[in-house]
């Protein structure tokens, strides 16, 4: 079983669980006066069949300010509870809580309800009830009946249709709740809690016995009370309390139930009512303005009478003069009019009532909010720094009265001229605008505020990041060693303001100070150029929309591939200009895999295809019965797109000297071992011995079909179509420096003791030497020993760690800044159509030629 509850509580109703002679029961409804506040204490009792407490007691307390309770899991024998409840409420005549707590009582039967209410009406009726079922054998039903009938009488309310008194609940429409409401608000009054206490023990007593109220004290306080009471006002009360606990209710029309005029009549029945009128509410008022309602002609009263009429939270204006009192008499015909002053918040609602009988009329003044229309400001974005700049303007719209207005952080101008101060009041039309200084900050944003009474808007403004549009300078790849090169030129966009000055630096990447180490007077390692102006890296400098720069800067000294940086930083982003230096055209190659080998040469070393082949080199060994040195056997092929040597074949002989003398021609490799001339071929990987060598050789060469063979101060043509060995005219030195370059031979010797090279070239047509140009330039040739060879018809000579190339054209010898990595006492030399290569022990160097 659960006791009812209004139905914004969406607690489900459930009959009582019977097991044997046990009652499970849940418990839930209100405790009313005005509503009780949560805490009250509830004891629940289990009573017997003569309303005696059985001992069992049941406790809990109201769980809100709207007086609700609940409880379940009540164990009873019997089927009659009393519900007892002290606490403090709500008074709703003073509108106000109590300041002492009161005690309620209602009695009930579980069997035949489906909730309870404790209030004044269940807590009077509560002796009388006891009294006729102990001493008049009255059942529980007829008792309460009883009892209940008799309570209305004293309040002259017939007591038809009244629902039972533990039903009732003073938030809902419907007459019993009415009745209730009247009776509580009569008994209520002016009284205090204790007075309220006793006139009600007071009525208790005198009803206990024969259910009249016979004390004439006691009728008269009653009468008394109706006719104070403030009806408006309380109803008035009671809903303002429900909104504030976020309750919707329905007061019921409990004036009516009430005889506010002493005669013994209620309301419902006096012919005091006017005819229908009316004060419509006025919104959109001043604050703190007195203001009049409309007039109403008094009209509908009982012939010849008059009518009290009761004024609450304002004055009543009857026939044009302000009525202090309260409470007056008006008749039929009298001019009536409310005034009240307006409250001093916005949007805020004040009311004044007038009640005439059973008659209330409220006139309700609304002041404006004070609120204008919206309105808002547009950032400016990409300002300049440390700058001041005024919002667009805003028209004030939607005050009907002066408001004010303040804003924070900046300078108000109102219709065109600057307010002193923070504040100002403003109507419609007003015209106002911000004053704001930009931050000394790039990038930065400040803001200003400007707020009429909670309406407010902020204006932005954000200084430029003073970085122009994305650019970028092109790289400059494979640059000469410590060499000016100037970047591309680029037009400056993207800045709306000239950066200050300071914000563009150019530097280097680390010191740039280093790169110009004992430079020349004439190389400026780092400048920047703008609209053709120079600017050296200490200068203070500014740029603008439009200017034309470049960077000019020097790339490495040293390095190969080395890559110099140089940044133009415009407010801490950097464009950079990049310079990489060319690779450096010697490159170490897979060291050879055979026996390392010393002295002037490999005995075999040729190549064809571009593939290097090599071997027989000395072994160590020495073959007695022979008298020669013996050499390794393997000859050895390097694949340059592998960068791998593998074994190819074996070599015709394994004895013979340092100097093996090759050339190739058409995949054949022409080679004089021992005095003996093998082909080699190379597409077939086999050897054929095809001729004698004439004389001891050192130097090959071909041009054509034909060989060319240097040894003991000859030359000797070998002609491969043939097969045939001639001699030709002697060189005038000696030397093992041979080259094929453009249709002749070029033959070199370096004269260590005389600080120069001789250079002799040999030309097949007419069989004669001509002497070119000593090589006199260089004078770091620490050996006899020079080796070289030549690419695209280009000699080119190497000695110690110098390179050196040949121009024909003006028969010059021009020294090369790229270095041999290697200090050699002797080397050998050979080309492929693309590549030179050096061979020092068992490590070799490529050399491919730098673009020009």
């Amino acid at each position: 079983f659960i006791f009812g509850c209004r139905e914004d509580e969406d607690v489900v109703n459930t009959p009582p669980v019977v097991t044997d002679s046990t009652l499970t029961v849940a418990l839930s409804g209100y405790i009313q006066k005005g509503p009780f506040i949560n805490g009250t204490a509830i004891t629940i009792s289990e009573l017997d069949s003569t309303l005696t407490t059985t001992g069992k007691n049941f406790t809990t307390q109201i769980a809100d300010n709207k007086g609700s309770f609940s409880i379940k899991n009540l164990q009873l024998q019997s089927p009659y509870v009393q519900l007892q409840a002290n606490g403090f409420y709500f008074d709703e005549v003073k509108g106000e809580k109590s300041i002492a707590q009161l005690t309620l009582f209602a009695l009930s039967q579980v069997e035949n309800v489906s909730s309870v209410n404790a209030n004044l009406l269940s807590h009077m009726e509560r002796t009388r009830v006891i009294y006729l079922m102990q001493e008049e054998a009255k059942t529980f039903a007829e008792a309460k009946i009883q009892a209940q009938q008799e309570i209305l009488a004293v309040f002259n309310i017939a007591p038809d249709s009244v629902a039972s008194s533990e039903q009732l609940d003073i938030s809902q429409a419907g007459e019993g709740n009415a009745i209730l409401l009247a009776i509580s608000a009569v008994l209520q009054a002016n009284n205090s809690v204790a007075e309220l206490s006793e006139l009600a023990a007071n009525i208790m007593t005198d009803l206990r016995e024969d259910g009249t109220l016979d004390s004439q004290t006691n009728k008269n306080k009653i009468r008394e009370q109706a006719t104070l009471l403030n009806l408006a006002q309380i109803r008035t009360n009671l809903e303002q309390r429900y909104e504030t606990l976020g309750v919707t209710v329905s007061i019921p029309a409990f004036e009516q139930y009430i005889d506010s005029d002493g005669d013994g009549i209620l309301n419902q029945n006096e012919d005091d009512n006017p005819d229908d009128f009316a004060f419509p509410p006025q919104t959109a008022v001043a604050i703190d303005t007195t203001v009049s309602s409309n007039t109403v002609k008094l009209t509908g009263l009982k012939e010849g009478g008059t009518a009290n009429v009761r004024i609450s939270n304002g004055s009543l204006v009857l026939n044009g003069k302000v009525v202090e009192d309260t409470l007056t008499q008006v008749k039929n015909g009298d001019q009536l009019q409310l005034r009240l002053k307006s409250s001093s918040v916005y949007a805020d609602t004040v009311k004044a009532s007038l009640a005439i009988g059973t008659v209330i009329r409220h006139f309700q003044v609304v002041t404006d909010d004070y609120i204008p229309d919206a309105f808002s400001f547009i950032a400016q974005k990409d300002v300049a720094v440390d700058s001041s700049y005024t919002s667009n303007a805003i028209t004030v719209s939607g005050l009907p009265y002066p408001t004010p207005a303040k804003v924070a952080n900046g300078i108000l101008i109102k219709n065109g001229e600057e307010i002193t101060g923070d504040s100002t009041s403003v109507v419609n039309g007003d015209v106002l605008a911000i004053q704001l200084p930009s931050s000394a900050e790039f990038d930065a944003t400040t803001s200003a505020t400007l707020d009429i009474n909670g309406v407010n808007a902020d204006f932005e403004i954000i200084t430029d990041d003073y970085i122009p549009d994305t650019f970028a300078f092109e790289s400059i790849t494979n640059a000469k060693r410590y060499t000016a090169y100037s970047s591309d030129t680029i037009t400056i966009t993207g800045l709306p303001h000239p950066t200050p000055m300071g914000t563009v630096q150019v530097s280097y990447d680390g010191s740039w100070r280093k790169y110009i180490e004992n430079a020349p007077e004439n190389i400026v390692p780092l400048r920047i150029f703008i609209n053709d102006i120079p600017h050296n890296v200490d200068d203070k400098l500014r740029l603008s929309e439009g200017d034309q720069i470049y960077l000019s800067a020097v790339s490495s000294q040293k390095g190969f591939d080395e890559t110099i940086t140089a940044r133009l930083t415009i407010n801490s982003i950097d464009f950079k200009f990049q310079i990489t230096t060319e690779s450096n055209p010697w490159q170490k190659k897979i060291d050879y895999p055979g026996s390392p080998w010393s002295g002037d040469d490999f005995t075999t070393l040729f190549a064809s295809e571009g593939k290097i082949f090599a071997g027989g080199n000395y072994t160590g060994e020495y073959d007695d019965e022979l008298g020669k040195e013996v050499f390794s056997q393997e000859l050895y092929v390097f694949d340059n797109a592998t960068n791998q040597w593998e074994v190819k074949t074996k070599l015709p002989s394994t004895t013979g000297s340092y100097r093996t003398p090759a050339f190739t021609l058409e995949k054949k490799a022409y080679i004089v071992i021992n005095s003996e001339l093998w082909k080699y071929d190379i597409t077939e990987n086999k050897w054929s011995k095809i001729n004698s060598a004439p004389i001891k050789l050192y130097a090959a060469t071909n041009i054509g079909s034909k060989g060319y063979f240097m040894g003991d101060g000859e030359l000797w043509e070998y002609d491969v179509t043939i097969n045939n060995w001639s001699k030709k005219a002697s060189p005038p030195i000696n030397s093992s420096t041979v080259f094929s370059s453009n249709g002749n031979l070029l033959v070199v010797l370096y004269q260590r003791y005389l600080g120069k090279g001789t250079v002799w070239e040999y030309t097949p047509q007419s069989d004669s030497w001509l002497q070119k140009s000593d090589i006199q330039e260089i004078q770091r040739m620490a050996t006899t020993q020079v080796t070289g060879f030549v690419i695209k018809s280009i000699p080119y000579l190497v000695s110690d760690e110098e390179l050196l190339m040949y121009n024909k054209k003006e028969d010059k010898w021009k020294s090369l800044d790229y270095p041999y990595p290697y200090n050699y006492d002797s080397a050998s030399g050979l080309s492929t159509p693309t590549n030179g290569y050096l061979f020092t022990g068992k490590s070799w160097q490529e050399f491919t030629p730098p673009q020009e």
